[in-house]
């Protein structure tokens, strides 16, 4: 019986010291003293984000169409520089909170997003000066209803001389972005 329990212990230490390794993909994780150490093998980004939840005590929110594998290797970093490592390329948000003892600020969760197929496929097919020459348009269009207010208000009023300095700032603006397409 003392063998049978000796041995149980024994195996659930090793197991926690060991890298998990499922299907093929490893993960090992360590955070003392403020500083994390990070080696994964194609695992499994829900896996990591779990992981991380537990060891540094931070709540993880994913979606669950979350698909993403990475090898990472990181030693000795501050959490804030292997969240930006390991969630690069995915949207995410970290929200901190005081200590109420300490008065220290820390990552208290980390909130990664679904990823919007619409948008980066805009944003691909869009060059830089057709944005340029969007963002134009649109200032040229609230410059003529300035204008239009500007040639209506009171001569001489407060108001006409706020019209006359939106004016001039809007033009100003499509200015700069006109020597930006040439």
């Amino acid at each position: 019986m003392y063998f049978t329990r000796r041995f149980s212990v024994f195996i659930l230490i090793f197991l926690l010291l060991c890298p998990v390794t499922v299907w093929g993909s490893t993960l090992q994780m360590d955070y003392e003293d403020k500083k994390l150490s990070l080696t994964t093998k194609d695992a499994d980004l829900k896996s990591i984000l779990l992981r991380l939840s537990r060891e540094v005590g931070i709540g993880v929110w994913f979606p669950q169409s979350l698909n993403k594998r990475l090898t990472v290797e990181l030693s000795g970093v501050s959490l804030e520089r292997a969240l930006k490592a390991i969630l690069k390329g995915v949207s995410y948000a970290t929200i901190y909170s005081r200590s109420r003892k300490t008065s220290k600020i820390r990552v208290s969760e980390v909130h990664v997003f679904k990823e919007s197929k619409r948008r980066t496929t805009i944003r691909r097919s869009v060059g830089k000066s057709s944005r340029i020459e969007s963002r134009i348009n649109y200032y040229e269009k609230r410059l003529k209803s300035v204008q239009d207010k500007l040639d209506r208000a009171a001569s001489g009023s407060a108001l006409e001389r706020r019209f006359q300095r939106q004016t001039r700032s809007l033009e100003r603006t499509i200015a700069r972005l006109k020597q930006q397409i040439r």
